[in-house]
């Protein structure tokens, strides 16, 4: 197809020459932008043929584009004498009337398909040659007109019969259309913008570049109106412009409306920011509407369940660090765990206020314990109760080791029995019966953390995901059957550069709570890692799936029942991020036939196109004979202050 370009060029380039004698003044211009605009394009094209044709080619080694240069030389050196003839010679006469239509049949006019870029050469070639002539009638005209039209443009007079009046109508309906210097801008500015890379370099790949540039930056400043100083700054509102998002461009058309002026950097960047503050403020009002009670509501969207995660982790978040109205110790507007106050107290002191104030143990929320949703533990000891009330009493002291004493189980007098009621009575329990009780719970306590303690994996693989651009990345995938639908995250999606589709769905996760909606949908081509199997899923975008996979983190363990396999995801022992879920709606087809499990039927390995995915819980020893020793020294301190302090308080 480019090489018929070019023949296509040089055909015209010849036949122009043997006309050149019979043109008048304005044909001779007309003609003279009609060369350079097929130049223009000859140049293009063969900056493409240059890379991709051997040096071997006919086109290469005959000298094509040389012969076509010299051709293209000789002819505007004819034009430019001929019109220096009819400069001087004013005697000589205009071409009659009858010989018009015959010297418009042999020169045959430009085609123009509804390029903005290449409307003004066929504007003014187009008048040059028919419009401005008086006498070739309207309906001619027309006809012409038509002749010359095709795509897009062709459809826009598809209504217009071929009559004298309709002729104006026509014209005016292209203009229109086409004469938009903002359009024919971002046209030229894209030309630029999306030069051949070269790859070989070589004279005429070079020139043909550094051609093309500066005969585009001459057409910015002739078809547009743009004087150079402006150039810059609508090169830098194109750049702005091609940056946004379908419906922030929507929004700015419809501000400028039919307005054919150029706007300036500030005030298009002025709109962009506005448009930023009015979806911040949107978003807002949107969250405070739903959790007002109003008169009257839209109908709801529909509802889809999402992996427990992500539910559970926002409410844990918002449980654990959303600031309640006012501090439950000090009164000031912040959470009591943020309070400087309060994190200046000893642990002792902080457990008394968390007692007084009746709140929660392990969130320190105004609510029981038996109701916190939250299921973050302690980071000291990875129990249920707040990090900042470790050790303040021996209910959140680290667990003992079940072989630590030897000591009698008594029964434990009352909590703060002797603070309370100030009596006498209270004060007669002996201090060793105080210490052998606190040692009893706590080595029932210690009991049951020396047990085997059970982490559930989550089947996690790891895949290819591939962009439409030509390119792929690693990404790691979520297998969840209790998803009816597959998500991704918005950052992988612009990574990838995938087309998004429209859609907003409500989901909804485990107790019927609120998990926010989607972002759109997209199409994501997925392959295995170690093999040529793919699948293509559509998946609804959010902006974060759930927290990093697995929750824990342990060596690698050896497990007889997948020896040998290949794992879809071989560091399924490590936390990492979740790029993709698949849910129920895909399920079908990642999964395999095959299933293996361990001795004991928990851990579960299912063959998929990835690879094997394991789920289930997995059971390791919570700690070493040698902690257990190490902790067994610091508990018998514990023991010691706990003895002290307590005869300290009874003896008040």
């Amino acid at each position: 197809m480019q090489l018929e370009t070019l023949t296509r060029t040089q055909q015209e380039l010849s036949r122009a020459a043997e006309n050149l004698n019979s043109l008048t003044q304005d044909e001779l211009e007309g003609m003279e932008r009609l060369i350079n605009a097929d130049w223009a394009e000859t140049l293009s094209v063969h900056a493409s043929l240059s890379e991709e044709l051997p040096p071997t080619h006919d086109y290469i080694s005959g000298g094509a584009f040389r012969q076509a240069a010299d051709l293209k030389v000789n002819c505007m050196r004819m034009i430019f004498h001929q019109m220096g003839e009819l400069k001087q010679s004013k005697s000589t006469p205009n071409p009659s009337t009858q010989s018009q239509p015959h010297q418009l049949k042999r020169i045959s006019l430009r085609t123009f398909d509804g390029k903005y870029s290449e409307w003004k050469q066929f504007s003014d070639l187009f008048q040059s040659l028919v419009g401005k002539d008086e006498t070739i009638p309207p309906v001619q005209k027309l006809v012409r007109l038509k002749e010359a039209l095709k795509g897009q443009a062709a459809s826009l007079l598809a209504t217009f019969t071929v009559t004298d009046e309709n002729y104006e109508k026509a014209w005016q309906k292209l203009a229109r259309k086409y004469e938009d210097p903002r359009v024919i801008a971002q046209a030229l500015f894209n030309r630029i913008l999306n030069l051949p890379k070269i790859t070989k370099a070589n004279e005429e790949n070079l020139n043909a570049n550094a051609a093309s540039v500066l005969e585009t930056m001459d057409q910015l400043l002739a078809m547009t109106g743009l004087e150079k100083k402006d150039l810059f700054e609508q090169m830098a509102v194109h750049l702005l412009r091609k940056s946004l998002d379908s419906e922030t461009l929507r929004a700015w058309e419809l501000k400028v409306g039919t307005s054919k002026e150029f706007t300036t950097l500030q005030e298009f960047a002025n709109f962009v920011e506005t448009c930023g503050r009015g979806i911040n403020v949107g978003s807002k009002l949107h969250a405070s509407i739903g959790h007002s009670q109003l008169t009257s509501s839209p109908a709801p969207q529909r509802k889809r369940s999402v992996h427990v995660a992500v539910t559970a982790q926002s409410e844990a978040d918002s449980t654990r660090g959303a600031p309640r109205n006012s501090c439950a110790f000090c009164e000031e507007p912040h959470f009591i765990a943020n309070c400087k106050k309060f994190t200046d107290l000893t642990p002792a002191q902080r457990n008394d206020v968390v007692v007084s104030k009746r709140l929660c143990f392990n969130c320190l929320g105004p609510h029981l314990v038996a109701k916190c949703k939250c299921v973050k533990t302690c980071f000291t000891c990875n129990r249920r109760h707040h990090t900042l009330i470790h050790g303040g009493s021996p209910y959140t002291m680290d667990p003992l080791p079940v072989e630590t004493s030897g000591l009698e189980r008594v029964i434990p007098p009352t909590v703060g029995a002797s603070r309370a009621t100030g009596s006498t009575e209270s004060t007669t329990v002996s201090n060793n019966q105080v210490v052998k009780e606190n040692s009893e719970i706590l080595n029932k306590e210690s009991s049951q953390q020396t047990v085997d303690q059970q982490y559930v994996l989550l089947a996690t693989a790891q895949a290819l995901a591939h962009s439409p651009k030509g390119y792929s990345l690693q990404t790691r995938i979520l297998i969840d059957q209790g998803s009816e639908i597959s998500f991704v995250t918005e950052h992988l999606v612009q990574q990838l550069q995938l087309q998004r589709r429209s859609s907003t769905l409500e989901l909804t996760g485990i107790g019927g709570t609120n998990s926010g909606h989607t972002r759109g949908i997209v199409s994501i081509p997925l392959q295995a890692v170690n093999g040529l199997q793919q699948v293509l899923i559509n998946a609804h975008i959010l902006k974060k799936l759930t927290v990093k996979l697995p929750t824990f983190s342990l060596p690698l363990t050896r497990i007889e029942a997948i020896q040998g396999l290949q794992l879809a995801d071989p560091q399924y022992l490590t936390p990492g991020p979740i790029d993709i879920i698949i849910g129920a709606d895909s399920y079908g087809r990642i999964i395999e036939s095959r299933v293996v499990k361990t001795k004991d039927t928990q851990l579960v390995g299912q063959q998929t196109i990835f690879g094997w995915i394991l789920s289930g819980p997995l059971k390791l020893q919570s700690c070493s004979s040698t902690k257990k020793r190490r902790n067994h020294h610091k508990i018998e301190s514990r023991l010691q202050r706990i003895k002290s302090e307590l005869i300290r308080d009874i003896s008040k």
